[in-house]
C-alpha cells in the first residue's frame, strides 16, 4: 500500500509539473505577452551591463553583444507599437545612456550602436535629473549604533498579527511600504512582483480563498494579494519568480511594520488550482501572474497576543565550510 501511495503521489506531482511547464510555454510563445517579454529580457541584459560598469576596472568594449540584443529587442518593441513611456523603458534607456558614455570616454568606437540608440530614442530624450540606470557611486557607509538599534528594533518587534483595530489603512501608507520593499534584491532587476490591494468589503471572497488559514480573515482592514509575473522568466528559470517575489514579501513585512501596520502572510497553493483561477478572475489578475501569497493587514491594537514562534539558535542554522 505504501508503494502504491507513493506511485500515486508521483503521478499527481508529475501531472502538476507538466501543467506548470505547459502554462509557461504557452505564455512564452504567446504574442499577447511579447511586450512584457521584450522588456524583461532587456532589463535582464541591462542589469548585466550595470554589473560590468560597477567593476573596479571595467573593460572598454565589454558587453557589445548584449547591447546589440537590447537594441534589437527595442526595435521589435517599437515595431509592435508598444508603450515607450513604460517605466522599464526608462530604466533601459538610462543604462544604455551610461554605457555609451563610458565607451566614449574610453575611446571605444561604438558609432553604430549610438546611431541605433538615437533612432530608437529620438522621441524620448533622457534627463540626468532623475538617473534611471547605470552605476550609483556610494562612499563611506557608516551605520551608526542608533540606526542599527532602530533597525534591530523593527525586526525584533515584528510578529504575524491576526488581531486588528477598525482603523482605516490609507493607500498612501501602503504605497510607501511597498516603495520601501522594492529595495529588495530581484533576479537581474526584473522586479516581477505585483501587489493588489483588496478592501474588507470583499471579505466573503477573501474568506473563501483563504479557507483554512485560521479564522481571522474577517478582521483585517485590507488584504494584499502578492503575485509574480511569470512572463519575466524563461523556461530554464522555472519557479525563479517565486524566489524574487518571496524576498520582496519578506521586505514588505518589515516595511509594513515600520509604518505601524500589522500583517500576517498567508501562504496559498502555488499551482493553478480551480480556487486560485476563480479568485484571480474575480479580481482581474492576469494569466501571466501567479499568486504567491496573501497578506492580511490592519492597525495594531494597544495589546494583542501573537504566537511565540521561537526561532532556532544560529548554531542550528549556520554552517561553516572549512
Amino acid at each position: 500500500m505504501d508503494i502504491l501511495r507513493y506511485v500515486l503521489r508521483f503521478v499527481i506531482y508529475t501531472k502538476k509539473e507538466i501543467c506548470n511547464i505547459l502554462k509557461l510555454l504557452k505564455i512564452d510563445m504567446n504574442k499577447k505577452f511579447e511586450s512584457q517579454r521584450l522588456r524583461s529580457q532587456s532589463i535582464k541584459l541591462c542589469h548585466s551591463l550595470e554589473k560590468g560598469l560597477s567593476l573596479k576596472e571595467p573593460r572598454p568594449g565589454f558587453g557589445i553583444n548584449k547591447v546589440e540584443q537590447v537594441l534589437s529587442n527595442l526595435e521589435v518593441y517599437i515595431d509592435g507599437n508598444y508603450n515607450m513611456d513604460d517605466n522599464a523603458i526608462e530604466i533601459i534607456q538610462g543604462v544604455l545612456q551610461e554605457y555609451i558614455e563610458f565607451q566614449k570616454i574610453n575611446g571605444f568606437n561604438i558609432n553604430k550602436i549610438i546611431d541605433r540608440y538615437k533612432n530608437i530614442f529620438s522621441q524620448n530624450e533622457s534627463s540626468d535629473i532623475d538617473k534611471a540606470g547605470g552605476v550609483l557611486e556610494i562612499s563611506d557607509i557608516n551605520i551608526t549604533n542608533e540606526e542599527k538599534e532602530a533597525l534591530f528594533k523593527v525586526i525584533n518587534t515584528r510578529h504575524s498579527l491576526r488581531d486588528y483595530t477598525d482603523e482605516e489603512i490609507t493607500m498612501e501608507e501602503i504605497d510607501e511600504a511597498v516603495g520601501m520593499a522594492l529595495k529588495a534584491p530581484s533576479a537581474c532587476n526584473r522586479q516581477p512582483t505585483r501587489v493588489y490591494v483588496i478592501d474588507k468589503a470583499y471579505s466573503k471572497d477573501l474568506v473563501e480563498f483563504l479557507d483554512g488559514s485560521g479564522g481571522f480573515e474577517n478582521y483585517a482592514n485590507k488584504y494584499l494579494i502578492v503575485t509574480s509575473d511569470i512572463s519575466a522568466f524563461g523556461l530554464q528559470e522555472k519557479n525563479q519568480w517565486i524566489v524574487s517575489t518571496g524576498i520582496f514579501v519578506g521586505y514588505l513585512s518589515i516595511t509594513l511594520h515600520a509604518k505601524g501596520i500589522g500583517a500576517c502572510i498567508v501562504e496559498r497553493n502555488l499551482e493553478s488550482t480551480t480556487k486560485n483561477k476563480k479568485f484571480a478572475c474575480k479580481f482581474g489578475i492576469p494569466d501571466e501572474e501567479q499568486i504567491i501569497c496573501a497578506i492580511s493587514i490592519g492597525k495594531y491594537p494597544s495589546k494583542f497576543n501573537v504566537p511565540l514562534s521561537k526561532r532556532y539558535n544560529t548554531n542550528y542554522i549556520l554552517r561553516k565550510i572549512i
